[in-house]
């Protein structure tokens, strides 16, 4: 993989901190997030995003060529809500679940489930069962178990 160069620096070693999948139900395709801890022989570390999610062209990219930047987890976050896979593939309204909680689960690294299980608890609450489809009640039964474990 090429992830940017830092400073010049080149990547000393680097690890996923977080992959989801989702699928496409009409075309029956499968994308993917995966987020990695890049650490640089200067020593500074940096989260990037990879993915293979089509653009707003619908210009798919491949996974492990193209790199964001991501600067918080804020950022993190808020650019699941970007995303106009959600809004194709789901049902999701604009006060809907955190958009993140429609992908399935392949690894989230210890450190973020914390903060993730935090986010997730503060955007449900004031909601009720009723206010979730069924599987909207079926994806966030498995963030919550996971985040939790």
């Amino acid at each position: 993989m090429e992830f940017p160069l830092v400073k010049k620096s080149n990547v000393k070693f680097y690890t996923t901190i977080m992959a989801l999948s989702i699928e496409y139900h009409n075309e029956s395709q499968l994308y993917g997030r995966i987020y990695y801890l890049v650490t640089y022989e200067d020593c500074t570390e940096l989260i990037f995003l990879t993915t293979n999610e089509p653009d707003s062209g619908f210009v798919e990219h491949k996974l492990d060529e193209e790199f964001t930047r991501i600067l918080s987890l804020k950022q993190l976050i808020d650019d699941f809500e970007k995303t106009e896979l959600i809004g194709i593939a789901f049902n999701a309204g604009f006060n809907s679940l955190p958009k993140y909680i429609y992908y399935d689960i392949i690894t989230i690294d210890d450190v973020l489930k914390p903060l993730l299980l935090a986010h997730l608890e503060e955007s449900i609450s004031g909601y009720t069962d009723l206010d979730f489809n069924e599987n909207e009640k079926k994806q966030l039964k498995v963030w919550m178990n996971y985040l939790s474990s």
